[in-house]
């Protein structure tokens, strides 16, 4: 039985990575007759780092400071261009004689630009076109559609061919919800609220990864470029790139000062090391050597391991928050985007939200002190685990008659 998986997996924001490896690695483990085919949407094939320079940043401030008609207007372009020249290449091998699309997870129902609601389409179309059983698995839900996004993503909801739907939290329910009615989609059951498939990483970690540093709480900053939160957030604001880089130094500054060990990372994206590189410049000009930075993590499995080192971390990207939350490392997330909201209220740890302005540094310490003393987490993450196995499991089953109707 041959499933396309279609997401942003080989995004080099490897939280998209992690994703995919836990969804494949138990989707095998509960049939071994399963294939899990991955399909990029972005047409990659692999966790190649990316490229040196720094147009995809420049690119996204560009965007984020357009109009959003005008901002559509060009990614549309530039996204139509990606998909004839990098994803199509990719359709015919990956769909060849394949039994299911499954497409999820990430926030793949977010109309950025147009980006995703143009790829979903296609790959929606083609298994449509190949009498193949669609799924959404376990996605996030943006607020606002543009009316252009919103036609496409009605063709994919409206699918003939669609057999469930499922997304990560309250939120994004509520959200397609609206959406569905305002769009007159009629979706084949009941939407559903699974955990993010990345609440299984604790699954793929090795036992190195959970070795701490030995050294003292080592807390780990996880740096995210303020371009990519004003374009993929639900709002636009956000800190100017000089006041971002100050903040991260001074939080970084206030953490030595408290005794804790402080490491800089990224969840890979290209635009976040270049901020990282400007956050460390920043810090050697005030003469702060004892800041680690770490080398940019090659594979989401990387991702994992180097979260599992650190005894605290902080950051914007919601997939450092997940991980960190599966491997029992206390996380403080850093308020930008309601995904990261929603994914902290569901695991009853709200508590631990903080502004993703880094306006308070106080708070922030506060915070982090307060999330080292607890001994326990008010939801377990083996009970949620044992909840996202289970979505799996249903997901499959809807699109696959095999496992539904196994043979005698």
């Amino acid at each position: 039985m041959k499933v396309v998986l279609a997401a942003a997996m080989y995004s080099p924001n490897l939280g998209d990575g992690v994703i995919a490896e836990c969804f494949s690695h138990h989707a095998t483990q509960v049939n071994p007759g399963i294939e899990i085919h991955w399909l990029d949407l972005s047409g990659r094939t692999d966790f190649s780092p990316p490229s040196a320079g720094s147009f995809r940043t420049v690119v996204l401030e560009a965007l984020s400071r357009l109009p959003v008609r005008v901002a559509n207007f060009v990614s549309a372009s530039l996204v139509r261009t990606q998909i004839q020249r990098k994803l199509e290449p990719q359709i015919n091998e990956t769909f060849r004689d394949a039994d299911a699309l499954i497409i999820g997870g990430g926030q793949l129902f977010g109309d950025a630009n147009l980006n995703f609601p143009l790829k979903l389409t296609r790959v929606v179309d083609e298994a449509e076109a190949r009498g193949m059983g669609i799924a959404i698995q376990a996605v996030g839900v943006a607020e606002h559609w543009t009316p252009e996004g919103s036609n496409l993503f009605a063709r994919v909801l409206a699918s003939a061919n669609l057999k469930y739907v499922s997304v990560r939290d309250r939120v994004s329910k509520e959200r397609l919800t609206r959406h569905c009615h305002r769009l007159n989609c009629m979706l084949p059951a009941e939407i559903r609220v699974v955990p993010d498939p990345g609440i299984l990483s604790n699954e793929l970690a090795s036992p190195r990864s959970s070795a701490k540093s030995g050294m003292g709480p080592l807390v780990g900053i996880g740096i995210t470029h303020s371009a990519a939160i004003r374009t993929h957030t639900d709002s636009r604001t956000a800190p100017s790139i000089k006041t971002s880089i100050q903040r991260y130094s001074a939080l970084s500054r206030a953490l030595l000062a408290d005794g804790y060990k402080v490491s800089l990372f990224t969840n890979g994206a290209q635009e976040d090391e270049e901020m990282l590189d400007l956050v460390v410049k920043e810090l050697h000009r005030q003469n702060v050597s004892d800041v680690v930075r770490h080398d940019r993590p090659q594979t989401p499995l990387g991702l994992i391991e180097q979260i599992g080192r650190f005894d605290a971390l902080i950051s914007h990207r919601l997939h450092a928050n997940i991980v960190a939350y599966s491997l029992g490392v206390p996380a403080i997330a850093l308020s930008w985007d309601s995904k990261v909201d929603a994914f902290l209220e569901s695991v009853g740890l709200g508590s631990r939200l903080a502004d993703g302005t880094l306006a308070s540094i106080d708070a922030i310490q506060n915070k982090l002190g307060r999330a080292l003393a607890e001994t326990d987490t008010p939801n377990n993450p083996v009970n949620i685990g044992t909840d996202a196995r289970q979505a799996i499991r249903e997901v499959l089953e809807s699109v696959l008659d095999e496992l539904k109707h196994p043979a005698a």
